[in-house]
């Protein structure tokens, strides 16, 4: 008997069944052979038990109204922070802006191209915390070498999905009669990107049978976290990271728990994905790399057509970031100044002198603890958020090793652990290579917001190892204690 052909029995309540009843509607003690479990002799409680299941959970009214207050959340916590924050962010913003501006005005930046003065002049009069420079006062007129780094968009080789879509929204806010500028506009399509993250992680979460209090404590662990909320409420194209982590962890869970095996779906992402932010493509490799290992343990398995379709899976999902990437980079080579250099070199970075890996090695395990490195604005920043984030980094950096102990061979928890831990191993080694190959230059120190993709994995990792143990209260306390902690410090109570 097949999925197909099974009524499911309306008496029974999913939510607070047993595993054995949520997997099935079989009652313990009578485990039956499941056509969905890919194995012979594979019963429904060891499917229950490893996170498997054919039969998809309903999103009930309960589930709307969860994400509707996850909305809220992130609808919240974006306009707290554009409201009281009104200064620049030195992540770049400046640029940022520049870029959705330009795009939004049908131009595309370019190597040594100037910002405009619309952009200059909202840098003079927002000023910017934590800059390393001085910037010309607002109300005078100053041209493009006036400002630091020549007032050059150094960011321009960036893809531009993320600028297309902020800058024309942005644009069409700013011509409503609603007093909002355009650099206000563009920073609140934060909250959009923010709430579909949110929304999403909750979503994936039930697709593995996570009971609902424990998806929603770990959306709103993610939602807490400052790294997250701070690119949720500035121009950034770090803004859809956390997105992008979902959808890779959704990816996974397409092949792991529900057994899909098609390839375009997952090239299409990878690519999307690729077409915002290449770093955030981590999140997309690590999953392709699981993939891989699926396809060897199906070959051992002597399931050759299940391993051909997961090595096609992750070939595209590669083969598309590359192309992306590569393509994009080919595309801006050919634009602007062929000797430009760039003004931030040396700022961030120093030169590499002889062997790379001997200025790589100690950076390279600035992975994990993705949440230990942040920066707010001194009106959003507080001893609370600052408490909140370091609990938060020592459950980020436990999460990885915490997950593939805690699960047994062949458990599909695991893979999302194995997914979080590539992911954070690979990402200082991304950056520096990358670097490197662009500028010759290495990062002493590696942000963690270069792995602010990997945090729906690493969350979803830790939830999973929670939820096996019945650590339910501590759940929701870390949960509740650290999003009361950022709303706290970004509504000025801390």
């Amino acid at each position: 008997m097949t999925n197909s052909d099974t009524t499911e029995d309306p008496t029974i309540d999913r939510e607070t069944a047993g595993p054995e009843v949520a997997a099935g509607g079989v009652a313990p003690g009578a485990p039956r052979t499941s056509a969905t479990s890919g194995r012979a002799g594979t019963t429904d409680t060891e499917i229950a038990e490893a996170g498997i299941s054919g039969d998809r959970v309903r999103w009930g009214r309960p589930d709307t109204l969860w994400a509707l207050l996850l909305i809220l959340l992130a609808f919240t916590i974006t306009l707290l922070g554009v409201t009281r924050a009104i200064s620049l962010s030195p992540f770049d913003e400046a640029s940022h802006i520049d870029y959705a501006w330009e795009v939004a005005h049908g131009n595309l930046p370019f190597a040594g191209s100037k910002m405009a003065p619309e952009v200059l002049h909202e840098w003079s009069c927002r000023s910017q915390q934590g800059a390393q420079y001085i910037i010309p006062p607002c109300g005078e007129t100053h041209g493009p070498e006036d400002y630091p780094v020549r007032g050059e968009n150094y960011n321009y080789a960036h893809p531009p999905t993320y600028y297309t879509l902020t800058g024309f929204a942005a644009r069409a806010m700013d011509a409503l009669p609603i007093g909002v500028t355009f650099v206000t506009a563009a920073r609140l399509t934060g909250a959009l990107w923010l709430a579909a993250a949110l929304v999403g992680l909750y979503a994936v979460l039930r697709m593995w049978r996570l009971p609902r209090l424990a998806a929603v404590a770990a959306a709103v662990v993610l939602a807490s976290a400052p790294s997250i909320a701070h690119a949720s409420s500035i121009v950034t194209n770090d803004a859809p990271g956390a997105l992008a982590g979902v959808l890779a962890l959704w990816l996974l869970t397409r092949v792991a728990v529900q057994g899909r095996s098609g390839w375009l779906l997952p090239t299409v992402l990878a690519g999307f994905v690729a077409s915002i932010k290449v770093i955030h493509s981590v999140s997309m490799l690590a999953v392709a790399a699981v993939v891989v290992g699926l396809a060897i343990s199906a070959v051992r398995a002597g399931d050759r057509a299940r391993a051909r379709a997961l090595g096609v899976i992750s070939i595209g999902m590669v083969g598309a970031t590359a192309f992306v990437h590569l393509g994009w980079r080919a595309f801006q080579a050919t634009r602007g100044n062929p000797d430009w250099i760039s003004p931030i070199i040396g700022i961030n970075t120093d030169p590499t002198a002889g062997n790379p890996l001997d200025e790589w090695l100690p950076t390279l395990f600035s992975g994990f603890g993705i949440t230990q490195t942040f920066w707010l604005q001194a009106s959003l920043m507080s001893f609370a958020v600052a408490a909140s984030a370091r609990l938060l980094a020592v459950l980020m950096t436990a999460a990885p090793f915490a997950n593939v102990s805690a699960f047994a061979v062949g458990d599909t928890r695991l893979l999302v652990g194995w997914a979080a831990l590539v992911g954070c191993a690979a990402v200082p080694l991304v950056v520096q290579v990358q670097t490197y190959l662009n500028e010759k230059d290495y990062f002493p120190f590696v942000s963690g917001r270069y792995g602010i993709s990997l945090l729906p994995l690493t969350i979803g990792a830790l939830a999973f190892v929670a939820q096996s143990r019945n650590w339910r209260v501590a759940s929701i306390v870390v949960s509740v204690g650290c999003i009361v902690a950022l709303l706290a410090s970004f509504t000025g109570i801390a």
